[in-house]
Parts: C-alpha cells; structure tokens; sequence
C-alpha cells in the first residue's frame, strides 16, 4: 500500500541522519571541553558507553523511520524523540544543545505524524473493506 508519504518519510530520515552527525559532533565537542578522559577510569569508559549507545540508538530509530511496516515507522519516531529527550536530559538545557537536537526532534515528530496518518488510513481502508 502505497499512501503517498515517501516525500515527508524521506525528509524524517534526512534530518534524522543530520541529527545524528550533529550529536555526534557535540559529544566531541563537550567531551573536548570537560576532559573526561584525563584520567581513564570508569567514569570515562561508562561515558564512551552512554555516547556511543546515544549516537547507535539514533542511528536505528532513523533506519526504523525509513521501513515499510506502520507500527515500525511509529516506534522508529518515538525511538528518536526519546533520544533526543535523554540526550537533552543528559547534557542540559542550552542553546547549543537545543540546536544540536533539533534534527532528532523534527524527524521523531514528522516519523510519528507519518507514522499515525498512515496507520489511520489503513485502518480505514480496511473499515471500507469490512463494510462491503
């Protein structure tokens, strides 16, 4: 079923990609500014855990926005706004923050639209079907 969304699925998973190379730009840019790793201990490895487990989640909720099952394309949007949301929660409130996942943010909320809008015509087009 064809439902004519490639357009805005296709503009998800672009800002998705950008959000993730902008992540992954600002993870080394706060990482430069507060040298984590002068010291290499488990602060630092547990650190390189949560940016790399970051940066991976991102990474498959932007490939779920692009499938062609509904349900994945909606859980792939709410995969990226939770990590957009942890990662705000994790480095603050900032502007630089704030601008850093704004693409994560746009592509989790288009993903989830398209993602509903779709479902919602499936599932009256299978009301249509019954009805017959």
């Amino acid at each position: 079923m064809d439902h004519n969304t490639s357009n805005w699925k296709g503009t998800a998973v672009a800002l998705g990609f950008i959000g993730c190379i902008t992540l992954i730009g600002y993870i080394i840019n706060y990482t430069s500014t507060i040298n984590v790793f002068l010291i290499w201990d488990f602060k630092a490895y547990s650190y390189i855990a949560i940016c790399f487990s970051l940066v991976a989640l991102a990474l498959l909720g932007t490939f779920l926005l692009n499938h062609h099952n509904i349900d994945t394309n909606v859980f792939g949007g709410l995969l990226v706004l939770a990590i957009a949301g942890i990662s705000q929660m994790i480095f603050g409130v900032e502007p630089s923050v704030i601008m850093c996942l704004a693409g994560l943010y746009v592509a989790g909320v288009i993903g989830l639209m398209n993602g509903m809008a779709n479902k919602r015509e499936v599932e009256e087009d299978e009301d249509a079907d019954e009805a017959l």
